[in-house]
């Protein structure tokens, strides 16, 4: 056995020698038979794989991890690929999906220290995008299913059943590799005998090769008890069918092979351990994160937003250490410890600390004193839940703003509206009582309210409904606060509702309402900064007209936590106003009808007037409800409004406006969705292929980018004139993808056809999709090192932008960075840096503060300052943008594997 490395690398191969040689005998042993084949020198060509070299003495762990996976992946395909393969592409996902669970097990067992299947378990909860296994028609569709689905998801079917505890299942795989070797995989009934789901369409094989199925049908591979959850689990408007993917969603306990069905819990608190030694815990709690590392630990708590509270149980020997750095973190509610013997602790040290609420010896008593609290936790009021606010900067002192909260305000204000304007279905209640039904199937309380609310709910009596405080309080301001996108689709006719019974209602005459909040210090320091600056309330905002009655709300909620600070607003609203959103007077038709209860919509917008402290230690807020054209930042969101357009929102609009909020995959489940409702002849079926091209542009799969694209390029030019407008938004995208690909020739190519058309189309060269093709072309030019021409296209590009478009679009912003790379690439440095932070401020004013363009801008502002040699600068911009990069995207995109070689080469610096 060896490894070719280059001359004078030889060290950096040794870690894939050594690794290669333990894989090799590890796969002979579990599939049973040793690979029969001695494979001589050969001639180097694409299976090369140069990124695997090791340097011992400067490589990170996560390097060698990648790498190991690698490895181990491409010699499992010895067997399943080369011994024995599919019969044809329909069945990729059983070659990579072996190779990818064998990547894990192999380098589970040779590094357990990398405990690589808790990472397993982000790729079990991949969003659907095609079913596991996809009809191959023409060579042309191939690449596009080399993807998470088909390597991830065909994994996670593998594991489920090779850790349900069936071994006879592996076991029959296994023998099917003897009975095919040297050959195709071609009895169908290999696939049942991995995938243990009957389907309702007669053939049991079809379970695969549809997105949705009945899983009344599961049998075999889970125990009567998580059958039962995993049944109770799942929502759609037809209760029949789930998508095919959502039974992936599965963790494994710490110890021992037991699997659970990992439910999607909307609460505010979260629990979360850390314990040096294994506990066994018997009694059905909810337990998000489990942890055996204090530095792990901590990181995550840190990482949580204050919005989301969590529980935390720690044992005594971790606890001392790092609760007295956890305990003033706003999202941290409450602490645990648990002592194996009650006289190694000394409790004296807690004192100090109120929010450790108790020592416990027996884990029972622990858990018993939790689900105790939590009922106290529940009876909390809406007072005390964390404030949901997007901040507008109206002054032009950048220094002196919270910038990103303006992203934050644009995009609420987007969703909400995209929401509202979301075209009414006659199934849109009973897919939410479907999926109520799925979340409360345990609380026999629940079900009946639930039952009550199918059985009476009509439009006039929304908010009869939403003041009763039942599920539909809770969901409802839980994902408006989070904004948990699937379930604000779900409640979307709920919001429609009553915002229609507030405009049927709207107070006639000024009021000046109160509202008692409790807020976070950091909350607090937020809104210190705002005084003259615009603030919107992205929930229902539940006010009294009577100052004493919030003033009780707020002397009777304090607890005992001094990290929540008591703020009174003082609102004042005026009817009269033209385009403010609306507030009613709710007594009349409210669950609770003697409170003078004024309810002020979602999205309300307010100016803040006056902070201050009262005598009482009361911070009073004087805010006055403002118009929608108030703020300076009206005119980015009206000319974002503008791209949706001003009908009725359908899935393909909701689906825009999330990829411009960088929710990728939400984007791409919802394009999904569309796609399987259209008929064939649908007008919005290539705008569905240009979209889907698009987000899987986005996501880095490229590939599959360019399949999309060209369908819907063949659509529109059997539909529209050859010199439609939409075509060129085709060419653009097909160049873009191209141009990601490093393919200058074809990229070129498609932006000189979009160009032309919208030339001929426009009939001028000022047009904003002019400019748009000028700073694409200009692009490639500077891949060419035609560094002047590229300065000009861009010049003329930003000449045309600044006269179209809001000062704060984010295309201006696109425009900035790209005349900053020309003159980095000029060595002009500290100009290319000032066009760096003009395109950062525009970002951060109309973007979201995760959005990867963001990131994109941090990285080139990191770059400037590596040349420069302030490496602690450069690492400071290289971190942030990995930060925002690996929310937006999977482990395995371009841009996060380019982010951490640079945070990996300055580290050496």
């Amino acid at each position: 056995m060896r490894v070719y490395t280059p001359l004078g690398k030889k060290q950096h191969g040794t870690f894939a020698l050594d690794l290669a040689s333990k894989v090799l005998p590890f796969c002979a042993e579990y599939f049973n038979i040793k690979y029969p084949i001695a494979i001589p020198d050969f001639a180097f060509g694409y299976g090369q794989l140069r990124s695997l070299l090791i340097d011992p003495k400067s490589s990170s762990l996560t390097v060698r991890q990648r790498n190991a996976m690698t490895i181990s992946h491409e010699l499992a395909h010895q067997w399943f690929g080369n011994l024995v393969t599919m019969d044809w592409w329909t069945d990729l996902w059983l070659n990579e999906g072996f190779a990818r669970w064998i990547q894990y097990l192999a380098v589970d067992r040779f590094y357990p220290e990398r405990d690589v299947f808790s990472q397993f378990l982000v790729l079990d909860a991949l969003k659907s995008s095609h079913p596991i296994e996809v009809p191959i028609g023409h060579p042309a569709e191939i690449d596009g299913i080399f993807d998470t689905i088909s390597y991830a998801k065909g994994s996670s079917v593998i594991r489920i059943t090779g850790k349900s505890g069936d071994q006879a299942i592996i076991d029959e795989a296994k023998n099917r590799f003897h009975q095919y070797m040297n050959g195709n995989l071609i009895d169908p009934n290999i696939r049942p005998a991995v995938y243990v789901v009957v389907s309702p369409y007669g053939d049991e094989n079809s379970a695969l090769s549809r997105i949705g199925r009945d899983i009344s049908g599961l049998c075999n591979f889970v125990d009567e008890k998580i059958t039962s959850e995993i049944q109770s689990f799942f929502d759609s408007a037809n209760t029949s069918t789930v998508t095919l993917t959502e039974v992936l969603r599965f963790y494994k306990t710490t110890k021992g092979s037991k699997l659970r069905i990992m439910r999607q819990i909307h609460k505010n608190f979260n629990i979360v351990c850390l314990f040096d030694a294994y506990i066994n815990f018997e009694e059905n709690i909810d337990i998000q994160q489990i942890f055996k590392e204090l530095d792990q630990c901590e990181q995550y708590i840190q990482s949580i937003s204050s919005s989301n509270q969590l529980i935390f149980i720690v044992s005594n020997n971790f606890g001392q250490e790092l609760i007295p750095r956890i305990h003033q973190l706003s999202q941290v509610y409450s602490i645990y410890i648990y002592c194996h013997h009650e006289q190694e602790f000394n409790q004296h040290w807690t004192e100090q600390y109120n929010k450790v609420k108790g020592i416990y010896y027996e884990i029972d008593q622990l858990i018993a004193s939790i689900k105790s609290n939590e009922v106290g936790i529940r009876a909390i009021t809406a007072v005390d839940e964390p404030l949901s606010m997007s901040i507008c900067n109206v002054s032009n002192d950048y220094e002196q703003t919270t910038s990103d909260l303006d992203g934050r305000f644009v995009h609420s204000q987007l969703l909400i509206d995209c929401l509202l304007r979301m075209e009414p279905l006659s199934t849109d209640k009973n897919e939410f009582i479907s999926f109520c039904l799925n979340e409360y199937h345990d609380n026999e309380d629940m079900l009946k309210i639930i039952k009550e609310f199918e059985d009476d709910y009509s439009t006039d009596r929304v908010i009869w409904w939403y003041t009763r405080e039942t599920f539909i309080y809770r969901l409802l301001n839980k994902s408006l606060r989070i904004q948990n996108i699937d379930l604000l689709f779900t409640l979307r006719f709920l919001i429609r509702d009553i915002e229609q019974q507030l405009q049927q209602h709207q107070c006639s005459s000024p009021i000046t309402v109160y509202r008692g909040q409790l807020i976070s210090i950091e909350e607090l320091e937020l809104l210190k900064q705002s005084k003259g600056k615009l603030i919107s309330m992205n929930s229902f905002l539940s006010t009294s007209l009577n100052r004493n009655t919030a003033l009780v709300y707020l002397n009777t909620n304090m607890n005992d936590n001094t990290r929540l600070q008591r703020i009174l607003f003082e609102i004042d609203a005026d009817p009269c106003r033209n385009d403010i959103k609306p507030f009613a007077n709710i007594s009349s038709f409210s669950y609770f009808p003697t409170e003078d209860e004024i309810l002020m919509m979602l999205g309300s917008v307010f100016r803040v007037n006056n902070l201050y402290l009262d005598e009482d230690q009361i911070w009073i807020m004087n805010i006055t409800l403002c118009s929608d054209n108030d703020h300076d930042l009206k005119l980015i969101v009206d000319c974002m409004k503008n791209q949706y357009g001003s009908e009725q929102t359908r899935l393909l609009l909701f689906g825009h406006v999330l990829v411009d909020m960088a929710y990728f995959d939400d984007a791409e489940k919802y394009y999904h969705r569309l796609l399987k409702d259209l008929s064939s002849d649908d007008k919005d079926i290539c705008n569905c292929y240009h979209a889907l091209g698009k987000v899987t542009c986005e996501k880095g799969n490229y590939d599959a980018s360019l399949i999309w694209l060209y369908k819907s390029l063949e659509i529109m030019k059997q539909k529209l004139k050859k010199n439609h407008s939409q075509i060129g938004f085709i060419y653009t995208s097909i160049g873009e993808v191209y141009q990601k690909q490093g393919n200058i020739k074809q990229a070129l190519d498609s932006y000189e056809k979009a160009l032309n058309i919208w030339m001929k189309t426009y009939n001028n060269d000022k047009h904003e999709y002019v400019a748009w093709c000028f700073n694409n072309i200009a692009n490639i030019y500077v891949m060419e090192k035609k560094y002047s021409e590229a300065l000009e296209y861009h010049k003329k590009a930003l000449e045309i932008k600044e006269k179209l478009l809001p000062s704060s679009h984010p295309c201006l912003g696109n425009t900035y960075l790209n005349i900053g790379n020309v003159y980095y690439h000029i060595g002009q440095y500290d100009t290319a840096l000032k066009n760096y932070e003009l395109s950062k401020k525009t970002y951060e004013i109309s973007l979201t503060p995760q959005h990867p363009s963001i990131a994109s801008v941090l990285k080139n502002i990191g770059i400037i300052y590596e040349v420069k040699c302030d490496f602690s600068e450069a690492m400071k911009c290289y971190k942030q943008a990995y930060s925002i990069r690996q929310t937006c995207f999977s482990l395995s995109h371009p841009d996060i594997t380019d982010i951490i070689h640079d945070i990996e080469r300055i580290s050496n610096k």
